[in-house]
């Protein structure tokens, strides 16, 4: 089980990624972490796998005309979750995409 601090550490550090435009709610808020009277939104914990949604820009470095290739984004968000959690797999989802 994941902590709601946990989580939320996991999605502000995603978020943080250059190439993550947000994390993915899902059509009806259903990719979510749930807790007593909140939820983290883009996570989803399956059978011992945590499900990382995101949103990718397609303009990864939003400050520059560089883009940086999504796998590296994928590898850096999943890397970011791996350091937060232990013995969970971590699989990132792109989930949806921006311009």
């Amino acid at each position: 089980m994941i902590d709601a601090a946990t989580a939320n550490r996991i999605a502000d550090a995603v978020t943080r990624v250059p190439g993550v435009a947000a994390m993915y709610r899902g059509a009806y808020g259903e990719l979510a972490l749930l807790y007593p009277g909140t939820r983290v939104y883009g996570l989803k914990l399956i059978d011992g796998t945590l499900n990382i949604h995101i949103v990718a820009s397609l303009r990864a470095c939003r400050d520059t005309d560089v883009d940086k290739p999504a796998l590296e984004t994928l590898a850096e968000a999943a890397a970011i979750a791996a350091t937060e959690v232990s013995g969970l797999d971590v699989r990132v989802v792109v989930s949806d995409i921006i311009e």
